[in-house]
């Protein structure tokens, strides 16, 4: 099992928050799903923090008490680790692996992560906007219902967008759940990824569970960690 949850989680990152862009990853086989041709900003051009993005992220302390990994990565790192990631071999719909694009900007980004066994939670700053709220919006209705295949590792999910109370600025809620695995060996999984824009920046944090069912302690570590991220982007210099 610790196979397929490896493989499998790394199928979900692939499939809903990869940062590769869509020139490198479009083929005749998997053409990209239609989507918005806006890419404005939510919200009207402000002063970006002061870079760089790593400097903005929430450290160690701000993640779950535990003895899992915690890792931080630079733009350079996140763009070296993009470039080798298999993609799945089918994706029905076509292009709904990379619908969520903000990751794949040419602004300054940095993420935070913490992986234990069975979640993960991550935070990254992005010094830019590459999708709007409405396009991002779009593009969930259009994945709503996805199936895909890779490294001999099915996923079926469903996903949906909403608004996040209790978040600090206006912010989206992306929700994915389904199974991962071989027929006969599945495992559950859900992701839920916040995207706000404060100050112009892009912030998203995510968290996945793996195996053991979603509880209202995974989405207050969605909030909390949120609203720590987007003050730590606006009290910036």
């Amino acid at each position: 099992m610790s196979t397929v949850l490896a493989v499998g989680a790394s199928v979900i990152t692939l499939a809903f928050t990869s940062a590769c862009s869509k020139q490198s990853q479009e083929s005749p086989d998997n053409p990209p799903a239609p989507s918005s041709s806006s890419q404005q900003p939510d919200e009207p051009t402000v002063k970006l923090p002061t870079g760089p993005a790593s400097a903005l992220l929430l450290t160690r302390e701000n993640f779950p008490a535990g003895n899992g990994k915690f890792t931080v990565e630079d733009k350079g790192q996140l763009d070296k680790e993009k470039t080798g990631k298999p993609k799945p071999e089918k994706v029905n719909p076509p292009g709904c692996y990379e619908f969520i694009s903000e990751g794949d900007g040419d602004y300054d980004r940095a993420q935070a992560k913490y992986e234990a066994d069975t979640v993960t939670a991550e935070s990254s700053v992005g010094l830019g906007i590459k999708q709007s709220f409405d396009d991002l919006a779009k593009r969930a209705q259009e994945c709503a219902s996805v199936q895909m295949e890779g490294d001999g590792v099915a996923m079926k999910a469903k996903v949906s967008i909403a608004d996040l109370p209790g978040a600090a600025v206006e912010t989206k809620l992306v929700k994915i759940g389904g199974l991962l695995g071989p027929d006969g060996d599945q495992i559950g999984v859900e992701s839920h990824i916040a995207v706000a824009h404060p100050r112009g920046t892009t912030v998203r944090i995510e968290v996945d569970r793996f195996i053991d069912p979603w509880t209202p302690e995974q989405d207050t570590l969605v909030l909390d960690l949120l609203n720590k991220q987007i003050a730590k982007v606006q009290n910036a210099p």
